[in-house]
């Protein structure tokens, strides 16, 4: 949602923007305690940036009902169920009417899932926004399944959007991803699909250093984990990392922030108050500002990771995994320490807290990298420089 909208905030600094969205009360549920206090929010937030707001009352992912009911109909029908789960022939309607009012020079699709509510005889040109490449990152989950039916299903789910994605993306006149390690990805899908990269990016004067009390071996991890990549990085984290950590540091604690966490880390959150587990909350800085490590453990998905970005922001030292790190330029050693298995963790992090100049030079060292490369203002130009250039 952060890359969405402040695509949206740098393209309306040149261009009127008609904005045609669903409303996801799911969503807005795990943010509010009162739904419709969000929908007005996010209207009125959304108001000041386009010059028209169309939000749709769409069924599109409104109960587990519904999605269990995709799951079925998409498997039967050979579709991907992450395409059916955006159908909605009251979203493609509204979609059509605004195209035939007129006024409309480029469609902007915020995922390839959109592709299906732009009518095929449609003559405007198309950019697809690719958070991750879908099928990639569901064919990595499916290898790591360990549940038979869930590997056979995730597989056919992989082939079914590789399918959808090689048939459907060259309606497209240009492609934008999030790195070229996802470039590469669709490209070998189709190599005759234009592709350029468009990083994520940071708001680097809101996520910036603060003074902090991390006198403690103080840790923290950011994230939704209804989200496939951070639920499985803080279950494995939890599993396999914590328990060693915590026998070889007594004094350590860990911060887990995120919305929907698991019943297993809330479980682990009651037995060991060194664990703690907060849910969502509404400014993260506060709590990101106090540790002394940000550790990320992904180990999968596509795109580049914004948490990321925002501890490289805060000026945090990070302990990540490769893969948490793909797509921005930091280099091992020098603005992160990389790990990749449970023992190299707790190293890199047993590191970081007993080496105060260790901890010093790589929260200087990813501070400067977010502002000289990921700021907004930065990724903002290149994007409208692109836009104009269609």
């Amino acid at each position: 949602m952060l890359r969405s909208y402040n695509m949206l905030v740098e393209l309306a600094r040149e261009h009127e923007i008609t904005l045609v969205a669903p409303i996801r009360r799911d969503v807005l549920a795990g943010m509010y305690d009162d739904v419709e206090t969000g929908v007005n929010e996010c209207r009125a937030a959304l108001g000041r940036i386009c010059a028209k707001l169309v939000l749709i009352e769409a069924n599109i992912g409104d109960s587990k009902a519904r999605k269990y009911e995709v799951g079925l109909t998409s498997l039967f029908r050979g579709r991907p169920y992450s395409v059916d789960w955006f159908a909605s022939a009251e979203f493609m309607n509204h979609v059509s009417s605004e195209l035939n009012a007129g006024g409309i020079d480029l469609i902007h699709l915020d995922t390839v899932s959109m592709l299906q509510h732009v009518p095929y005889q449609s003559t405007h040109k198309l950019v697809i926004n690719h958070h991750n490449i879908e099928s990639d990152m569901v064919q990595v989950r499916a290898s790591r399944a360990s549940n038979p039916l869930s590997k056979w299903y995730l597989s056919r789910e992989a082939r079914y959007l590789r399918d959808y994605e090689r048939s459907e993306c060259r309606r497209a006149i240009l492609h934008l991803t999030c790195s070229p390690e996802d470039t590469n990805r669709l490209l070998a899908i189709d190599s005759e699909l234009q592709a350029v990269e468009i990083p994520n990016g940071v708001d680097t004067g809101f996520f910036e250093p603060k003074d902090a009390t991390d006198d403690q071996d103080s840790m923290i991890f950011v994230g939704g984990l209804s989200w496939y990549p951070n639920r499985d990085a803080m279950e494995y984290f939890a599993s396999d990392v914590w328990p060693i950590l915590a026998k070889r540091r007594p004094t350590a604690s860990f911060e887990l922030v995120g919305k929907h966490p698991s019943r297993r880390l809330r479980a682990l959150a009651k037995d060991d108050g060194r664990f703690r587990v907060h849910g969502f909350v509404d400014d993260i800085r506060p709590m990101v500002s106090n540790a002394k490590v940000y550790v990320c453990p992904i180990r999968d998905g596509g795109g580049t990771k914004l948490k990321i970005l925002d501890a490289m922001a805060m000026g945090k030292a990070i302990v990540a995994h490769p893969h948490a790190v793909d797509g921005i330029n930091l280099q091992d050693e020098v603005d992160v320490l990389l790990a990749r298995t449970p023992k190299e963790f707790c190293a890199q992090i047993e590191r970081v807290f007993d080496d105060a100049n260790l901890r010093e030079r790589l929260e200087v060292a990813a501070r400067s990298l977010a502002v000289q490369e990921y700021s907004y203002a930065s990724i903002g130009r290149q994007l409208r420089d692109l836009y104009r250039s269609l």
